[in-house]
C-alpha cells in the first residue's frame, strides 16, 4: 500500500495505482487534521501513524483507517513536521519544532 498525505489533512490510500477505501474512524474525540504520516518501510506491519496536529497527538490507524490507539504528549507534538517509525526497535520518532523526539512503541 502506498498512502499519499496532502496538505489539506486529506489521507489517500493507493494498491497497484488503484485508489482503495480509507476513512478515519473510531476516534475517541475529535480529529483536527493530518499533519504528518509514517508507515513502516518494509510494508511488515498494517498500523499506518498519524499525526493530529491541532489535538497533540499520533494516532494508530489500521490499513482501513479504523483506530487502534494513541499517544498524548500535549506540547511536545504541537508543531509535529514529521513521524518515522521503527516497529522492529519499538520506537517512533517525531520531529516537532525542530527538535527531534523518541517514544517507546506499546
Amino acid at each position: 500500500n502506498i498512502y499519499i498525505l496532502y496538505d489539506d489533512g486529506t489521507i489517500l490510500k493507493f494498491l497497484g495505482g488503484e485508489l482503495q477505501p480509507f476513512d478515519v474512524r473510531g476516534l475517541p474525540g475529535d480529529f483536527s487534521q493530518a499533519v504528518a504520516l509514517a508507515v513502516v518501510p518494509d510494508g511488515s506491519s498494517t498500523a499506518v501513524y498519524v499525526a493530529d496536529g491541532g489535538n497533540g497527538r499520533v494516532i494508530v490507524l489500521g490499513p482501513d483507517g479504523v483506530f487502534q490507539g494513541q499517544f498524548h504528549v500535549g506540547e511536545a507534538f504541537a508543531g509535529v513536521e514529521a513521524l518515522a517509525v521503527d516497529e522492529a526497535a519499538e520506537r517512533l520518532y517525531v520531529v516537532s519544532r525542530g527538535r527531534l523526539y523518541v517514544t517507546f512503541l506499546p
